[in-house]
């Protein structure tokens, strides 16, 4: 979550889905750190925070979609939501392909 932006998306277990990508998959370069953190509006959050709550509660009851190899992306400056499928996992990522 940064400014009116932010992602949700459901990083699943590599032991029952070997092709399933971690979160260095999708982003394998460490970000530089800020001197200070960036900003953050409230509706961002209270947006970003429900859709994960949804997708915990999905996982939990089996009922409804799971982001599962997607990532949802929200722009509330622009008022769009975007899904983008995940690659599945690479024998080059340095956290998931040891397993």
């Amino acid at each position: 979550i940064t400014g009116l932006q932010g992602q949700v998306s459901v990083f699943c277990d590599y032991k029952n889905d070997p092709l399933c990508p971690c979160y260095s998959c999708l982003h394998p370069e460490t970000p530089q750190s800020l001197p200070y953190p960036p900003p953050v509006t409230p509706g961002i959050c209270t947006v970003t925070g429900t859709l994960q709550a949804q997708q915990a509660i999905a996982i939990i009851t089996g009922v409804g979609h799971i982001l599962t190899k997607e990532l949802l992306t929200i722009d509330l400056e622009r008022l769009t939501l975007r899904k983008f499928k995940i690659r599945d996992r690479t024998s080059e990522c340095p956290v998931c392909s040891k397993h």
